[in-house]
This record gives C-alpha cells, structure tokens and sequence, in this order.
C-alpha cells in the first residue's frame, strides 16, 4: 500500500504571508489563499494524510503551543480537514511550500534558480 503523507507549509502557501518569513506578527494568520480549502479537502478524500507544517516555530515566536492552537482553531472553524500540525514534516513523502525549488532530475536549472 502506497502511503500518502503531504506537508504543507502555512504562510505564504496556505494562508497569505504577513510581512516577511519570520516576522509575522504572532497569533496572527492571514488570509485563506485561493483554493486552498477545497484543495485539502479534495487531498483528504482522496486518502491524503494531511501534515500542516509551519516553521513558525523557528522564527522566534515564542510559545509553539499558541501557534499550533492558533492554526487548530482556524481550520476547526473553516471545516477544513487536517491531521495533524507540525514543526517539521516527519514522514511525508510530499511537501508543498512557497519557498521550495522543484527538482526535476537537473542540477543545472537548480542552480540557476538559486544563482540568478
């Protein structure tokens, strides 16, 4: 059986970013972006295990526990499904977050990303 595990990222991905990473103002979440509800309920049906992932936990907001509610709330609210929130993305075999760069089996346009 295939498992299917994807981690999101929340600023920037699910929500729209607030400032700039890392200085978000804490308990503070923007705005749902376009999709992205239905999005993860379209995952969830198709046997997604959904792992949020935020990295708030390293930009210096001080309490992780207050992040991980904050976000609980939000999707508690939206009826937006999820499995769990995380500060890393443990066992997922899929990640989706604003800031990553696909590889597509070539160093080289890897490195142009990176080196422009």
């Amino acid at each position: 059986m295939n498992k299917k595990v994807i981690a999101i990222d929340v600023d920037g991905t699910l929500f729209t970013q607030v400032g700039t990473k890392g200085t978000e103002p804490p308990n503070y979440l923007g705005e749902w972006l376009p999709g992205a509800k239905d999005a993860l309920r379209l995952l969830k049906d198709r046997g997604y295990t959904i792992r949020i992932m935020s990295g708030r936990v390293w930009h210096g907001f001080a309490n992780w526990q207050e992040q991980v509610d904050l976000l609980r709330q939000r999707f508690l609210d939206d009826m937006v499904p999820f499995d769990s929130i995380e500060s890393k993305p443990g066992d997922a075999t899929l990640f989706i977050d604003d800031l990553g760069i696909p590889f597509e089996n070539n160093w080289t346009d890897v490195l142009k990303r990176l080196l422009l």
